[in-house]
């Protein structure tokens, strides 16, 4: 933009004397700076070096060029508003920065300081330009505009709410985001106290960290919380950084005002997340008691507290008996309301400063810090014995509940809380076989019989992958004609070391840990891929019979695994019979006809296996889609020396025969029981008066032979 310089000389050449005119033409030529004259018509009359220098073209070029050739583009209608106002007397100097073009092509910036001459007459003549290189400044100010746009850019894009504030709190500027923090526009701040921004009032914030950075001249900061006008809670981290004047005095300072608010929330919410989990960690979230966890840690402090004999701490362990019956028949929520009252009921037994916990499902651990007398240890099982007993209201009715005790005591049965609490389940284990329940304390004896089944249950579990089992199959005969019509499969052990295992011992084991699982898939994908291989080496077809455990029953997916077994294996379905136990199909009846119905349909037959030994009713029994009943072997052995086995298998066979169905007799040792059975028209039977359970390798022999038994 053209400036008007009015205070500046106007020279007239024509008047100067003549020794002031060599002594200006020697201040033009040695000018430090571009010196040059020019006509009103732009034409250049006279340059000095400097200017030449300046520009790049010699004198005689720059003869033939004007003002306008090298003017750079786009300052050219600069340049002509200036003649033009010269022209019409508005402006008889000038001065305006301006860009030129250098012979090379470059730009070069002058500050041009313009003065104009005119003749006797008043027209303009010519005029006198002195231009001095401010290239250099103006990449310096070009950089300094574009670091200013810079930080005004980051300063209005930054999610941070800055402010610039005077020494007396008031505020200078403010950039967006500090508005959108605040909750108000922009235009309210300048002017304001910087504490007006969020409260009432008209004292300095208490620990204002601006106050503090004028003092310190060091950066200082402090979180706080902050209620705005629409009560919203905002919490900020702020940091004042203090700003130096020439004189090095901090006279303002910036305050940078971060929204902190979403991560301590997030913070907030992860305290709260970490004591729920302390706390499920150390604490029972049906009963609110101790845990296991927690108990352990209880009895390491009175461990620790007291040095043997001055204190004997005492544990007990109380469970719930038959409290499995609540939750499947009332459902957990009634079940938990059970725990709970139990779990209130032995807090009462105990003092403050003692623990009761909850270790199990329907299992609770009380611990003492000293009980030297083993009266008070057994006057205060007593008393639990007595409160489980009372009734407890949960689920709009009354529930009777008994409970066992197993008591331990440091440190005679430990000083560990592990081996302590051990041998109280130990003791509660056999406090539970006995009649009535009751309580036991912890003797060594007890300890050997859980190492051995733990022991066993150790190796039951690695059975399976290192091939112990294996199947022994025992013959089942026609009783009319005396024809081998089948195999029973049983499952054996061989253990290592140990020989044959019975199944009484080991079967019960896998049972109760959920082993028989895969135990009962292998043994009954075996029997089928046995008795496939008999039919391929060409023995005549015979009834597979297999066993399926209770749990097994029961599990989700039987009827499908039965089914891919016979399809993997090439199995004849109706070779194929499952005897199941009279017990196991009278648990959820309804759920176990709906198993049998869909084995049936793979075209397996189903026998029921021990009947006679459980509870099921005749009108129950009709509901079953079966094909056989077994009676079991406790009254077969008794056929000839007790009427009731002799009536009751008696009504075994003569219901079979009304309902239709097969009927086979286990356990026939002589040949009193065989005419016995006969005489009753008992269609099959097994027993060690035809063989025992045997290898596969000799059951192949005796198939081969075509043996007949009677």
């Amino acid at each position: 933009m053209i400036q008007s310089a009015s205070n500046l000389t106007v020279v007239d050449l024509f008047g100067i004397e003549q020794q002031n005119m060599e002594g200006f033409r020697s201040l033009f030529e040695h000018a430090a700076a571009g010196m040059a004259t020019a006509l009103p018509d732009g034409s250049l009359v006279q340059v000095n070096p400097a200017l030449c220098q300046y520009l790049g073209y010699s004198r005689s070029e720059l003869a033939n060029l004007t003002v306008f050739d090298i003017t750079h583009p786009e300052d050219l209608d600069q340049t002509r508003e200036m003649y033009l106002a010269a022209s019409e007397g508005k402006c008889i100097a000038h001065q305006y920065r301006k860009r030129y073009l250098h012979r090379n092509g470059s730009i070069v910036w002058g500050m041009t300081t313009v003065a104009w001459v005119r003749d006797s007459v008043g027209r303009l003549s010519y005029c006198l330009a002195l231009v001095q290189d401010v290239t250099l400044h103006r990449a310096a100010d070009d950089a300094l505009q574009a670091r200013e746009e810079i930080y005004r850019t980051l300063v209005e894009n930054v999610d941070l709410g800055i402010a610039l504030v005077d020494e007396d709190h008031k505020i200078i500027m403010v950039n967006s985001a500090r508005a959108r923090m605040f909750g108000r526009a922009a235009e309210f701040f300048p002017e304001k106290r910087c504490f007006q921004e969020f409260q009432q009032g008209t004292e300095i914030c208490e620990d204002c960290p601006g106050a503090r950075a004028l003092r310190s001249g060091k950066a200082e900061s402090r979180t706080t919380e902050i209620r705005l006008l629409d009560g919203q809670r905002l919490i900020t981290r702020i940091r004042s950084f203090p700003v130096f004047n020439a004189e090095g005095r901090a006279d303002r300072f910036i305050e940078v005002c971060e929204n902190i608010t979403p991560q301590v929330e997030a913070e907030q919410r992860l305290q709260e997340k970490q004591k729920r989990l302390e706390f499920f960690a150390n604490y029972d979230q049906v009963t609110g008691l101790p845990n296991r966890f927690l108990l352990f840690d209880r009895v390491k402090q009175i461990i620790s507290k007291f040095c043997p004999p001055a204190a004997r701490p005492l544990l007990l362990v109380v469970g719930l008996n038959r409290f499995k019956r609540i939750n499947e028949t009332l459902g957990y929520e009634v079940g938990d309301q059970v725990l709970t009252e139990v779990g209130r009921r032995l807090q009462g037994c105990i003092r403050g400063s003692e623990t009761v916990a909850r270790t199990g499902s329907c299992e609770f651990a009380l611990i003492l810090e000293d009980c030297r007398e083993f009266r008070f240890s057994v006057a205060l099982a007593e008393k639990i014995i007595q409160i489980c007993s009372q009734p407890i209201t949960a689920g709009g009715q009354e529930l009777f509940l008994s409970a066992s005790i197993g008591i331990s005591q440091f440190p005679d049965n430990g000083t560990a809380p592990g081996a302590l609490l051990k041998a109280a389940e130990v003791a509660l284990a056999k406090a539970k076989t006995e009649p009535g329940g009751g309580y036991r304390f912890y003797t060594t004896d007890l300890d050997a019989r859980a190492q051995e089944l733990l022991q066993m249950e150790s190796c039951l579990a690695k059975a399976l992958v290192q091939e112990e089992l294996l199947l022994y199959y025992q013959p089942q005969i026609d009783l009319r004609s005396g024809r081998w019509i089948g195999v029973e499969a049983l499952l054996r052990w061989q253990r290592p070391g140990h020989g044959l295992v019975s199944p009484g011992e080991f079967i019960p084991l896998a049972e109760s840990t959920g082993l028989i699982l895969p135990m009962g898939e292998w043994a009954l994908r075996t029997a089928c891929e046995q008795a496939v291989e008999w039919q391929r080496q060409g023995l005549p077809p015979i009834r597979m019979a297999a066993n399926i455990s209770p749990r097994q029953f029961h599990q989700a997916g039987l009827v499908e695994q039965v089914q891919r077994i016979l399809q993997e294996t090439g199995m004849d379905p109706h070779l194929l019979e499952i005897e199941i136990t009279e017990s196991t199909i009278m648990n959820n009846m309804e759920r176990a006809i709906q198993t049998m119905q869909e084995i049936n349909k793979l075209g397996v037959g189903l026998a029921i296996d021990d009947f006679g030994t459980g509870y099921s009713s005749l009108g129950a029994l009709q509901l079953f889609p079966i094909q056989k009943l077994k009676v079991d072997q406790a009254f077969v052995r008794n056929l000839t020396t007790d009427g009731n086995a002799a009536a009751i298998t008696t009504a075994v066979i003569a219901l079979a025969k009304a309902m239709k169905l097969e009927v086979i007799a286990e356990g026939i040792e002589t040949e009193e029981q065989l005419a016995f059975l006969r005489k009753k028209k008992c269609d099959q039977g097994q027993g060690y008066l035809f063989s025992r359970p045997i290898p596969a390798k000799e059951c192949s022999s005796l198939l081969t032979q075509r043996n007949r038994f009677v």
